[in-house]
């Protein structure tokens, strides 16, 4: 552990990568000094991600750009357990791939510093028993390991002045498989722990298939410590498609569950991932996908083009035109881009707005039904509700 040094860090992946950066920063710089800018770091840590080709290619060409910088780096995450040979091509940087740094990580609880935000990204869980044939993250980050209810437990009791505690792991709805619990029980438990901080409950993005759970749709649709808000890894929306991605093809009982909680809670709102151009997805495919997501309570989409991965299933698989790809992809920004959902949210009161950061003028944040917002510090009558759209901020009054 090294003292008092100026950090610069960077996470290119998820939200567990970007916890794995937090706590590597905690454990091995106590009490650093977080910098802005690389060049004004003593050492730089980046987190990296391998989710797709161009995610990986991306990472390595970050790390690229800073190593000349002559820094000291240190360079995690999935991006060092997908390309072995990054050792012998930077032995001036110092590598965790995921299996080290989990072991890393695991051996204490350790609470991430986070600069009177509020809110906390609290990681419960690693690694994937799914056999989805697209995913190399499975093998990149190994067999689910749920995090012990107990470690949960301290770190959350670590944290003071919290608004809202999001909820992360690989595989957030299987949490407890491995040792007997399940994700309800999770959420009941540290309702409990959190009854008495005035602090919330948000997931991270669940598998579609827990909507099918009844306990907890009820949970959903009977208790506000849980923000109305789910981001679901829906990736097609066409059962042929999941069947072959080896995933739950009942996308109509989704739906359905969707707007059972919609019933309860009319602010509930939903984002999704969509994997563009899967091998075998047809024109049909693909239209089906739009028009389950247009039926959809939206607040976000995160469409991605399909990327081979070796070592899976789907990487076998023949694929589709480019050109029939980018043309689909292109259709799914231009359809669902966050500034074209953002206009429906125009003269809507925006339900408890959480602050989590400012400029001179503005305030930003994200609704509890998470739509992202701003706000002008200087017009004294504040109505919070749409006003106008900002390219990805929906401006409020």
């Amino acid at each position: 552990m090294i003292s008092n040094k100026r950090i610069f860090s960077l996470a290119l992946g998820c939200k567990v990568s970007q916890v794995d950066l937090a706590k590597f920063r905690e454990l091995f710089f106590p009490g650093y000094i977080e910098e802005s800018s690389a060049d004004l770091a003593d050492v730089i840590v980046i987190s990296s991600c391998a989710v797709t080709e161009n995610a990986q290619k991306e990472s390595i060409k970050v790390l690229k750009k800073f190593i000349k910088l002559n820094k000291q780096i240190y360079f995690l995450g999935c991006a060092v357990s997908a390309y072995k040979k990054l050792r012998d091509l930077f032995p001036e940087v110092t590598f965790f791939d995921n299996l080290e740094l989990r072991s890393l990580l695991d051996k204490r609880t350790v609470s991430a510093r986070y600069h009177n935000r509020k809110r906390y990204v609290l990681k419960v869980g690693d690694g994937c028993c799914r056999e989805c044939s697209y995913c190399v993250i499975r093998i990149l980050r190994g067999p689910l390991k749920s995090r012990p209810f107990d470690d949960i437990k301290s770190e959350i009791l670590m944290l003071q002045d919290i608004n809202e505690i999001v909820l992360s792991s690989i595989e957030l709805a299987l949490w407890g498989y491995d040792f007997g619990l399940d994700i309800v029980w999770l959420l009941k438990e540290i309702g409990k722990l959190l009854h008495n901080k005035n602090a919330k409950i948000r997931l991270g993005s669940i598998y579609p298939a827990l909507l099918l759970n009844k306990e907890f749709v009820t949970l959903m649709t009977t208790t506000d410590i849980l923000q109305p808000h789910l981001h679901l890894s829906l990736q097609s929306a066409s059962p042929e498609v999941l069947k072959s991605m080896r995933r739950f093809t009942n996308v109509d009982k989704i739906l359905e569950k969707i707007f059972e909680i919609k019933d309860s809670r009319p602010d509930f709102l939903v984002s999704t991932d969509i994997i563009v151009g899967y091998p075998i997805e047809s024109d049909r495919d693909f239209q089906l996908t739009v028009d389950f997501l247009e039926q959809l309570p939206l607040v976000k989409v995160h469409s991605f083009p399909f990327s081979p991965r070796k070592g899976t299933k789907a990487a076998e698989l023949k694929p589709l035109e480019k050109k029939v790809v980018l043309e689909r992809q292109k259709l799914i920004i231009e359809r669902f881009s966050q500034s074209q959902i953002l206009k429906s949210f125009i003269n809507n009161n925006i339900p408890d707005p959480l602050w989590e950061r400012e400029d001179e003028n503005w305030l930003y944040g994200h609704s509890s039904n998470y739509i992202p917002i701003k706000l002008d510090k200087r017009v004294s009558k504040k109505f919070l509700r749409g006003k106008s759209v900002d390219k990805n901020y929906l401006i409020l009054e």
